[in-house]
């Protein structure tokens, strides 16, 4: 018997086939937790300080919050950007 009329199926493709997409999120996980860690906790504990003295000062909790508002930010950019990359993943 000859194969000639039999089709043979194509090798499957990978799901993804750009695993440097998967590896984005975690190298930009890592980035989030050192800011909230070393950058944003901090700040809430200054302001806390501040706030707590006899005679708080303005001009000093407007810059840690401007602080804290900015990192916060860009922690939550770069979360959202981890959901789409880490959901393209999944639907390709």
């Amino acid at each position: 018997m000859t194969d000639v009329g039999r089709m043979q199926a194509a090798p499957s493709a990978p799901a993804v086939t750009r695993p440097q997409i998967q590896v984005v999120p975690l190298r930009g996980l890592p980035i989030v937790a050192a800011v909230v860690v070393f950058v944003i906790e901090p700040a809430n504990i200054a302001v806390l300080f501040e706030m707590r003295k006899a005679r708080p000062d303005g001009t000093i909790i407007a810059k840690l919050m401007r602080r804290f508002v900015y990192t916060a930010g860009i922690t939550g950019l770069m979360q959202v950007a981890t959901l789409i990359i880490m959901t393209r993943v999944a639907t390709q």
